[in-house]
Parts: C-alpha cells; structure tokens; sequence
C-alpha cells in the first residue's frame, strides 16, 4: 500500500471517531458566543438570574476547557455567564443555541429562562459529554432592544471539564422561511409506545412536554434508547387544506419513524429510501423526512400528528428542522436546495474510496 493511501486511511479512522451524529451546517450562525465568560465555581440556582451581580467572578475564554484556564483539578459544579445583545432578527419566530460539547452535564439558562439540559446531575449524576447541545430558543425570552444574559451550569465528574468545543453561537434554519404552517415548538411526548397513542381522539393530556426539533437527550431524557411518541395537536385553515400537494416535513429523525395523521399511516422512513431527494447509504438518521398528506385527511379545525419514534442507540428523536406543512411549491424548492448536498460521509467515501 502506497504511504499516501495509508495517510488516508489513518485520516478516515480518525474523523470516523470524532464524528457526532449531529451537524451543525444546517444552522447560520447569526451571533457568535465564542469568548470570554464569567466564570465560578460553586452552585447556586441565583446565578441564573439575569439581574445577578457577577462582577466579582473570574473571566474564562470559551471553548475552552477549564483546567486550561488555572483550574486544575477541578470535579464538580461550575456557572458560566456572558451578556450579549441580540442583532435584528425579530421577524424569526425561534432561534437555536448551538455548542458542539459540555464536558460533562448542564443546564442553559436565557434571562433566567430554561432552554435545555443533557444529562444529570447528582445524585443521578449521568454524562451528557457525548452529546452536542442544540437548544431551541422561544422569540419571547429574548430582549432585541437591550442586554441578554445566558448563563450555563455545569457539572464535571472527573476529567477537564466544561464548555470545551465550539462552535458555540445563537443561529437560525433558513428552510424555516418555507414552512407554510411551523409546527416546531412544544409538542406532547412519552417514552415506550403503545398502538392507540396514533389515535386522534387518544388523551394525551398527562403526556410531558418536549420541544421540537432538538434530541430527546438535551431534554432530560439521558442514555433513552428505544422507543417513544410525540403527538401534536394543531389548526388549519380553510385556505392551506385548499391547496393542492401538501406535505408533512419532520426534518430528520434519529433513527426510526412511522407518521400518523388523524389517526391515518401517512409514511414512514423507509419509503423515502429509494426516493432521489432522501436516498443516503449512511443511515436512516441523516434522511429528510418529508409525506405527503392524502387529500381529504387534513380537516378544518383541530387535528393530530403523532409519531412513533425507534431509537437504536446514541441521541434520539426529532433532532433537526424544518417542521411543518408545506405547499408543493415550497416543497419543490426544499428539495431543490437539499437534493445535491453531500454528507460528511459521503465527502469521505468520495475522498478515500473513490480515487
């Protein structure tokens, strides 16, 4: 074997190992969170609070992690905090924080608001190291005509400890601008799975609350593997139903999914296999779900999207956007924009396998 093509190999076996299931590519960065922070070591739920004085605390670059910046040694609880202002995006209804890792567990506080948490914390301590944190952030919590605080609690079981690889960045899903009707936001969600959770008329009120699209496990739900239902309940109108070719898009799922609409099997992922726009050699969790509704199923007034999620391993769930309803037109343009793109993995295979 000639030493180039062992170069290749070693680099493969490499990026093969530092892959998570997640890419941040979908996400345009619109404000960079990389830096420096206050920092502390300690815990104290008061340090979420925006209005909190921390003018005392050490200053720490991010990414970064912490025994680099003079704590050595350091297992246990630590607060970071950073006050940004926001540009003007106010027309966009959500925004996502992104960081690539948190060594290990945390809790992300926006003006005192949570956003998200992966893993546990003792006594149940579980790592979350494993696990890029996708947060989705509500319009609502956000001030674009001042100062925002975010502030991030994490707990360190041994090792360096963390907010250690970036990128870390407030951004927002362009394909958003394509929905017709955004169905991401808070959704019902229950572990396991049960055939009458599919039914329309099926009480879900008892159900919890998850918000969607962003990995079950930066939800609290750490190290779930298996299966677990969301249901949503939502309304159209008279004007969208009469539109021709409406389709379900669900973004992508790790890594399972049947589709329930009104009760009705709508698809599931493995009928987009052998579609040009979804087909990918690389797993079902990279695939862009996407169903078209049957006509007459979508009704005036309420109805119900629910899906059954199967989970092999690693994160799970409805990860990534856009999610909604769109119109044909819009479809054809969503499907323009994403027919072509490569994977990492493909780049890979083309680069190394396909000389």
């Amino acid at each position: 074997m000639k030493s180039s093509s062992i170069y290749k190999y070693m680099f493969l076996l490499l990026v093969l190992i530092g892959c998570n299931a997640y890419s941040n590519n979908d996400i345009k960065t619109i404000y960079n969170l990389s830096g420096y922070w206050k920092f502390n070591v300690g815990d104290n739920m008061e340090w979420a609070n925006p209005g909190f004085n921390d003018e005392d605390w050490d200053k720490i670059h991010v990414p970064s992690n912490w025994e680099d910046e003079g704590y050595y040694g350091l297992d246990g609880f630590a607060w970071y905090r950073k006050k940004f202002k926001m540009p003007d995006y106010s027309e966009q209804e959500m925004f996502y924080l992104f960081i690539e890792r948190i060594d290990d567990s945390d809790e992300i506080y926006i003006n005192g608001k949570l956003i998200g948490r992966t893993g546990e914390f003792p006594p149940q301590y579980v790592s979350g190291y494993h696990y890029n944190r996708k947060y989705i952030i509500s319009k609502s919590i956000l001030n674009f005509s001042g100062t925002n605080t975010i502030s991030i609690r994490v707990f360190d079981g041994g090792g360096k400890g963390g907010v250690i690889h970036g990128p870390v960045k407030i951004g927002i899903n362009e394909d958003i601008e394509l929905l017709d009707l955004n169905l991401m936001g808070n959704w019902k969600f229950h572990l396991h799975s049960n055939s009458g959770w599919k039914n329309k008329d099926y009480d879900d009120s008892h159900w919890k609350e998850i918000c969607v699209p962003t990995y079950w496990e930066n939800q609290g739900y750490t190290n779930h593997d298996g299966f677990a239902w969301y249901r949503k309940s939502f309304e159209v109108s008279k004007n969208l139903i009469d539109k021709d070719d409406l389709y379900i898009i669900l973004g992508r799922i790790d890594d399972e999914d049947k589709v329930y609409l009104n009760g009705e099997l709508i698809g599931t992922v493995d009928d987009l296999k052998y579609n040009s726009f979804h087909n990918r050699n690389i797993g079902d969790w990279r695939i862009r779900r996407s169903y078209e509704i049957p006509v007459g199923l979508l009704k005036p007034g309420i109805n119900v999207l629910a899906v059954k999620v199967y989970d092999e391993q690693q994160g799970g769930g409805i990860y990534d956007g856009p999610v909604g309803i769109m119109t044909e037109k819009n479809y054809y343009k969503y499907k323009q924009k994403h027919q072509y793109e490569k994977t990492i993995w493909e780049e890979i295979i083309e680069t190394f396998f396909w000389d």
